[in-house]
């Protein structure tokens, strides 16, 4: 019984939970617009950080974060979005990112 919940609890850490917008910056100039983002992952690890680093970009893209909503009526998506990943609350509060992501809407490039 102890080893179930254990394996429970496990599971709703890291699937269980959304990933949640802490803050946001725009910056926006005459033709160009940039977007930044610090995110808590709210997972006990990310083992694919390219498929993770995709979903995010489409999230962001589609407007799609529970927290948070993108005005992109006026100045169309961005030209530029990073987003500062944090695994969980911990972490975040220990300023220790675990990875950015840097998207380039120009040359359709992320890393």
């Amino acid at each position: 019984m102890i080893l179930v919940g254990i394996v429970l609890l496990l599971a709703y850490l890291q699937f269980g939970r959304d990933v949640r917008v802490i803050s946001s910056m725009l910056m926006s100039s005459d033709q160009y617009y940039e977007q930044k983002l610090t995110i808590v992952a709210n997972k006990l690890f990310i083992l694919d950080k390219d498929k993770f680093a995709e979903e995010m970009i489409e999230r962001c893209m589609d407007n799609d974060f529970r927290e948070m909503k993108f005005s992109y009526d006026l100045l169309g998506s961005p030209d530029k979005i990073e987003i500062t990943v944090y695994l969980n609350e911990r972490d975040r509060k220990c300023a220790h990112q675990f990875f950015v992501i840097e998207y380039d809407s120009i040359c359709r490039l992320w890393k």
